[in-house]
């Protein structure tokens, strides 16, 4: 068993988003796990105690499940951490927060990190110096079901939305940034790579990232100074701790008013090595896709190190 794993996933076709994960995204992660280890790649199938039991087998699962059928991503993580399954993303409990935005706001907030706050009220609108407001899904992903608002509109429409399942943020107009977090070299912390900016294509002031809202390109070294660059990082690395998000993420965020906030945050961004945003800026930065395979392991074995004396620790205190 120590040196069996698992890459588990399901096609993009059996995922609630249809996100970018096919036999290329398997075959690339295979050929960058370190050679004492031995794979083995399992498909999802419906959660069961058989599927439970198999994957129960293995050191760790190398989790790229991004949901099967009705099961989200998070329903996912929530099934392997309740089968006791290590798996290197983060917890089940982690990823049904971030996939609750207005969770994910409160957190956010709560935690003095920078994003903006949702409305409430045609009053709120009424008082707000915005012109323009995103309509977004409570729980969903890649980029659907978003649309934005004038005042005019939102108001004359904000008795048609339904509140409880869609948030209502001011547009955040200006540039757009992403940043990708991910284990330092020896798996023993994590660190913030440099950003990426998501610029529209053609040029125009409301887009939404995502081809269905418009075309968008992306500005691996983008023209901002080193400080804006470190506060970018910095938040991004708060993000990812204050958060309890493991091994990798990605967080979005918008610069309005010269003020870095978070628009969205990825607690398991996608892996495909020709169409996802995470694999593109390591590339860019010349760190190869194995060299961030064997970090996001060394980061697993760490933690579990760390477990492992802590409960050494316990005991000791109980003979003691």
């Amino acid at each position: 068993m120590e040196k069996q794993i698992a890459i588990l996933y399901a096609d993009s076709q059996f995922t609630p988003w249809k996100e970018n994960i096919d036999a290329i995204t398997i075959k690339n992660i295979l050929d960058s796990i370190p050679s004492p280890y031995k794979t083995t790649i399992i498909h999802m199938t419906e959660p069961s105690d058989h599927l439970a039991s198999l994957l129960n087998n293995f050191k760790f699962v190398i989790n790229v499940c991004y949901g099967f059928l009705e099961y989200s991503q998070a329903d996912i993580a929530c099934w392997l951490d309740e089968h006791n399954i290590p798996h290197l993303s983060s917890s089940g409990k982690t990823q049904s927060l971030v996939q609750d935005k207005q969770l994910t706001e409160s957190k956010l907030i709560n935690e003095g990190l920078p994003t903006a706050k949702s409305i409430q009220s045609q009053q709120e609108i009424l008082d707000s110096s915005f012109d323009h407001f995103i309509v977004k899904p409570v729980k969903g992903g890649c980029h659907r079901g978003i649309y934005t608002y004038s005042k005019n509109q939102l108001l004359e429409n904000f008795k048609n939305i339904d509140k409880s399942n869609n948030l209502i943020q001011p547009y955040l107009s200006g540039r757009e940034f992403s940043v990708a977090v991910i284990p330092n070299d020896n798996g023993s912390s994590f660190e913030a790579l440099h950003p990426v900016e998501i610029i529209p294509f053609p040029k125009r002031t409301i887009y939404i990232a995502g081809q269905q809202y418009g075309y968008t390109k992306k500005d691996f070294f983008p023209d901002l100074s080193i400080q804006k660059t470190r506060d970018l990082q910095k938040i991004a690395l708060d993000t990812h701790k204050k958060l309890h998000l493991k091994y990798f993420s990605r967080i979005d965020f918008r610069l309005h008013n010269d003020e870095f906030l978070i628009l969205d945050v990825n607690a398991m961004p996608n892996l495909h090595p020709n169409l996802s945003v995470l694999p593109a800026i390591l590339n860019s930065m010349n760190m190869s896709f194995k060299s961030f395979i064997e970090r996001i392991i060394k980061s697993h074995d760490f933690e579990r190190e760390i477990e492992t004396k802590l409960d050494n620790y316990k005991n000791f205190a109980l003979q003691a």
